[in-house]
Order: C-alpha cells, then sequence, then structure tokens
C-alpha cells in the first residue's frame, strides 16, 4: 500500500513541460479535492530563489480556510518508479494564508536528465493530504468528521452516520459505541441519519459527542438533545440539560414549553430546575394538562407530586 493512500485525500500530480513552467514561473494549479467541507485545495510548484541557488517544493494549498491542523505526505516519482525528496509532515498548524510544503529542491539538479526526474519531460509528485481539525472563530476546535479517518484502510475505527443523500460523516467507532448502548447493541458500524437532520446539526452532534466544549443557543440545544436521543446518546443529552440550567438561571425561558422537552427527554435535573418556578397549584395544573402524563416516567410522575403537595401544604 502507498503511503499516500493513507490520507483522505492522494493521488500523484504530473507537472506537464517541467522545464517551460521553470523558465516562465508559472507552473498550474492542480485541484486535489474538498477536506472538512472546503473546495478548493490545490497542489502546484512554487519556486524559492536563494543565495545557494534556485529551488522549487510541492505545496498544498486553499486560498479561503480557516486555521487547521493538517498532515502531508510529498514524494517525488523518479523517471524509474524509485521515490525521492519525499517528506512526512503530522501535525501542522496553518494558518489561513498558509500551506503545506515538500522538500526544497535544486531545480538545476531536477533539470538534469541524467539524474533521473524527468520522464518524457514532466516531473510527478505523489501527495497525501488531511486535514483533521479546524479552529472555529471563538477558539474552539473541531473534528473532521467529513473525511474517512488517516490510515482508515488498516484501522477498524470507524462509525458511519449515512444521510440521504448517501453521503457518509464519520465518527469514532469506539466512542460512538462507548456512548450510545442502543447503536452497541446494534453490532452496525453504521446508521442511517433521518432526513429532517441538516449537515449542520449532526456536525454539531457528533462534535459534542466526542468531547468538544460547544456553547450553544437555546435552539441548537433542543435540536442537539433530539438527534441525541434519537440514537441513544444520554451522555450528550446530559451535557446539553446542564447548558440549559445554566442558560434558565441567568434568564427566564418559555415555562410550560421547556418542561415539555424536559418531560420528552426524561431530564430530570433540568425539570427540578424548572418546577421551581411553579408558585400555584393552579398554574401547575394547567401545564400538566398540556403534557401526555400516560407517556411521562415515572421520576417525573414523582417530581411533579411533590410539587403538587409543596404547592398545597404552602
Amino acid at each position: 500500500m502507498k503511503q499516500s493512500s493513507k490520507y483522505s485525500l492522494n493521488g500523484e500530480y504530473r507537472c506537464e513541460n517541467f522545464a517551460q513552467h521553470v523558465e516562465n514561473n508559472d507552473f498550474p494549479e492542480f485541484p486535489i479535492g474538498s477536506a472538512f467541507g472546503f473546495d478548493g485545495w490545490y497542489i502546484v510548484f512554487q519556486v524559492s530563489h536563494e543565495d545557494d541557488g534556485t529551488w522549487v517544493y510541492p505545496f498544498i494549498y486553499d486560498r479561503r480556510h480557516p486555521k487547521v491542523q493538517v498532515r502531508a505526505y510529498f514524494n517525488i516519482i523518479k523517471k524509474d518508479g524509485s521515490s525521492s525528496f519525499e517528506k512526512e509532515s503530522k501535525c501542522v498548524y496553518l494558518e489561513s494564508d498558509e500551506g503545506c510544503m515538500g522538500k526544497y529542491m535544486n531545480i538545476e539538479y531536477l533539470l538534469d536528465e541524467g539524474n533521473g526526474y524527468l520522464d518524457n519531460r514532466a516531473l510527478t509528485v505523489e501527495y497525501g493530504f488531511q486535514v483533521e481539525s479546524i479552529e472555529e472563530a471563538d477558539g474552539n476546535w473541531m473534528f473532521n468528521f467529513f473525511d474517512l479517518f488517516f490510515n482508515w484502510q488498516t484501522q477498524d475505527n470507524m462509525f458511519d452516520f449515512v444521510d440521504r443523500h448517501g453521503r457518509s460523516f464519520f465518527g469514532h467507532e469506539q466512542i460512538v459505541k462507548f456512548h450510545s448502548k442502543m447503536i452497541s447493541d446494534s453490532d452496525k458500524d453504521w446508521i442511517r441519519v433521518p432526513k429532517l437532520i441538516t449537515v449542520e446539526e449532526l456536525d454539531m452532534f457528533l462534535q459534542i459527542t466526542h468531547g468538544v466544549r460547544l456553547q450553544l443557543t437555546v435552539k441548537e440545544l433542543e435540536r442537539t438533545i433530539e438527534i441525541a436521543s434519537r440514537f441513544g446518546f444520554s451522555n450528550t443529552v446530559r451535557y446539553c440539560e446542564q447548558q440549559l440550567i445554566e442558560m434558565d438561571e441567568q434568564r427566564k425561558m418559555k415555562l410550560t414549553r421547556e418542561i415539555k422537552l424536559a418531560v420528552k427527554f426524561n431530564m430530570e435535573r433540568y425539570l427540578n430546575q424548572l418546577v421551581k418556578q411553579i408558585k400555584s397549584p393552579e398554574r401547575l395544573m394547567r401545564i400538566l394538562k398540556r403534557l401526555n402524563i400516560e407517556e411521562m416516567s415515572s421520576e417525573s410522575t414523582k417530581t411533579f407530586v411533590e410539587k403538587y403537595l409543596e404547592l398545597i401544604d404552602f
């Protein structure tokens, strides 16, 4: 297996008429695909003029990417198929205006046909490229669930979330099955994502499930709770529940609506927080009439009964 094939973006770029491009300094850009959902990644040869000569190196970049953590591989393939100027970079951080480069190569050395680098006037570079995470504007680093994991062929560690278009989003199998008994018990390595769940919502859910401490809006929290509950991720629900509790302490939200949410997804701590705002048995009864009491958990029922007894004794 080629070293480059371990990367989600990989292939060979054959730069035709290499000597002519050196003379004109007009190397063409070669598109290599999408990474982390960002299109416009390219590989190109770039020239550097130094005191000890003129040098050229392969370079991968995207003009509009955020700050990213990447790994990359470059390998110049000689005319006889052997490798040279091989370079592998791990855990490289690139600012939005930066790219990833291979080894510097002396141009005169490459152009000397006796050295065997040009094949019918073309220079070929084998490349591999992987975006592993990106930094958001708020400073949070987000995992890449859009692309195949590095070295995925030899490691059975991916769990696929497949959307209605057949696209896969890749979670870590050990994490997914640890947090969801429903998925663990199914003994599958993929699950179908309902069509009403957007890419953004799925990514947000996966980030939290994999440990990213996102600060979400009430609407985002409620949607993440729905998705996590559907797939059996109770710890993700608990994380969102804690954020709702903290938000409720800072500003009062629509009480009946939030109680419905807490009851539906068995968020007992949040429910206990909310019922403290009920000050009369009449209001409690009005709220209960809007709930499906028959489907309520025993813990939720107990919470309401205790609140009712507290109010009538007041």
